[in-house]
């Protein structure tokens, strides 16, 4: 997500300065925008650099959202059992995304933001025609990665190109219109995902992207202005053989301890080295002349409890939009469509409110627009932990549209709180660590809940049997089976105990229709109270973000704002 700050009156008619803070004066790298005409032909240049840029921001948020509905038909088509194998079709975009963008700062001015964009459109777009093709999940999972890597480089470089294009005093305005696409496209995603892989195809889900891509490299390539680059730059190589791996062994080992469990020698390897990684990482970007991330940046206290409120917000808020659509349809029997148009007034209330939210922390301060918006996170987090097979598709829509109110309250003030507090010479530094925390954040919470509630699943189980509900007694019934609760509790006891293994019940009994239904209200009661279990998990977490949130203090008033450790 991008933040929206008030919109300038002003019009800066420079062109931007963007420095990358070193460790000493020496080692200062300083990528200089190339002055940028005010028109291109009869148009206005930056306008035009805002379109290319929105495009293709655009297009690789779309693809994140747009697979979302379309996880459970994936899942069936290539004959996946287990939740936590289908989930890297999301994570592992996510995760290549995160993985990339530390990256982008070293790159532009490497290699100049053009042509580092041009290349990260073609293999984003190279990269979405080979989903479509995709054979088995392997192979979709190895082109999603491709496709994250050059989805993950669009959006920081193009925010610095937006940088350059309308100069420092315009970074509200920057920063307002860049923040559309997170918005929009998730609005359309869902519905369009939902009609794609309900009246044609799931590869047309990745496909679309093969036009647009087309359009906005053409695009690129005729209105874009290069910018100068240092040939001398050189790449922190230990920042980046640590920093990757660490995040890259984190989401292995939290994703194997769903099918071997958290006491696996495998998984407990797995998660100590990155631990060890991620320390020597830290410790080498403290040390190093050039570092790869400028994480002295968290010496301001309110840009650090902004970083951790994203943490807090794409836990509660995206790791629930991964598991609400296999809710959906799994528990409920919607199809993709129906799916997509109930996640909807999510992000559509979302895009309403950002503009109303940032106004709103400007003349109050951020603090209690957050704790609003955190507050309101929790509140339909615990609704939907009481959303039942029957309940009403309005109280759904209704639902979705509360958390909409959350992510406009919450994240937008966050992170305008936070990007408000450093130099605008370090902008795009900031905005690098931010992304990377976002994105490597979201794949951190969907591997969590995931396990989570494949963890729940056997306990939900086991509860099912010995408190089971009335439909499951009445089911009981008529499959022939104790239809007491101490009967059947002690006649399902030892087939919970794997029942976490089978969460799908694609094996029912056709030849005894009474006890197939039977397997069905059983597994889908227990299924259930297990993502009950998840979203009050998601409740509880926002609930704990009100604490940093706290601390979140009002910009500088200045022409410039205060440096990091600057009180």
């Amino acid at each position: 997500m991008r933040v929206t700050n008030t919109v300038h009156d002003q019009v800066a008619s420079e062109s931007a300065v963007v420095t990358r803070p070193a460790t000493d004066a020496a080692s200062t790298v300083t990528a200089v925008a190339t002055p940028a005409p005010a028109r291109h032909g009869r148009f206005d240049y930056r306008y035009l650099a805002m379109a290319v840029v929105v495009g293709g921001s655009f297009m690789t948020i779309l693809d994140a959202t747009i697979v979302n509905v379309a996880v459970a038909t994936l899942q069936r088509s290539f004959n996946v059992a287990s939740y936590n194998d289908i989930a890297w079709v999301v994570t592992a975009y996510m995760l290549a995304q995160g993985a990339v963008i530390p990256l982008a700062g070293w790159v532009t001015d490497r290699f100049g933001t053009k042509r580092v964009y041009l290349i990260t459109l073609v293999l984003f777009t190279v990269a979405s025609a080979l989903c479509g093709a995709a054979w088995n999940l392997p192979s979709l999972i190895i082109f999603r990665i491709l496709q994250g890597v050059g989805g993950g480089m669009l959006m920081p470089i193009g925010l610095t190109i937006l940088l350059g294009a309308f100069g420092p005093a315009q970074m509200g305005r920057v920063m307002g219109l860049f923040g559309v696409p997170t918005l929009i496209a998730p609005a359309i995603g869902p519905v369009l995902g939902g009609w794609l892989v309900q009246d044609f195809s799931w590869r047309l889900i990745f496909l679309v992207n093969v036009p647009v891509g087309a359009v906005s490299l053409v695009a690129a390539a005729v209105f874009l202005r290069e910018t100068a680059h240092s040939r001398r730059l050189r790449l922190d190589v230990i920042g980046l053989l640590t920093g990757i791996p660490a995040v890259l062994a984190l989401m292995y080992g939290v994703d194997r301890s769903t099918i071997s469990g958290w006491g696996s020698p495998l998984v407990i390897f797995m998660l100590t080295s990155s631990a060890l990684l991620f320390t020597v990482f830290v410790i080498r970007q403290l040390g190093a002349r050039e570092p790869l991330l400028h994480i002295r940046l968290f010496k301001d206290t309110t840009f650090t409890m902004s970083t951790v409120l994203s943490l807090v917000v794409v836990t509660g808020m995206f790791g629930v939009i991964y598991l609400l659509p296999l809710y959906l349809q799994q528990i409920r029997g919607y199809d993709a469509l129906t799916t997509g148009l109930l996640l909807m007034p999510q992000a559509l209330t979302a895009a309403v409110l950002m503009p109303l939210s940032g106004s709103l922390a400007d003349r109050i301060g951020p603090r209690y627009v957050v704790m609003f918006g955190l507050v309101v996170l929790a509140v339909s987090s615990f609704m939907l932990a009481q959303v039942q097979p029957d309940t009403s598709t309005a109280y759904l829509a209704f639902v979705m549209s509360l958390r909409g109110v959350s992510m406009g309250f919450a994240m937008m003030p966050a992170m305008a709180a936070g990007l408000a507090r450093i130099p605008r010479s370090s902008a795009s530094r900031a905005s690098s660590i931010t992304n990377t925390v976002q994105r490597a954040g979201a794949s951190v919470a969907v591997a969590v809940l995931v396990t989570i509630l494949a963890a729940q699943t056997g306990t939900a189980a086991r509860q099912a049997s010995c408190d089971p509900s009335p439909a499951v007694l009445a089911a009981a019934a008529q499959a022939h089976l104790p239809a007491s609760r101490d009967g059947l509790c002690a006649a399902l006891a030892q087939r919970t105990a794997s029942f976490s293994r089978d969460q799908q019940g694609s094996q029912l009994p056709a030849a005894d229709p009474q006890l197939a239904a039977f397997i069905k209200q059983f597994r889908d009661d227990a299924v259930s109270i297990s993502f009950d279990r998840t979203f009050v998990l998601a409740g509880l977490v926002a609930i704990a973000g009100l604490v940093p949130a706290w601390f979140l203090r009002r910009p500088e008033r200045s022409a410039d704002v205060t440096a990091p450790g600057g009180g």
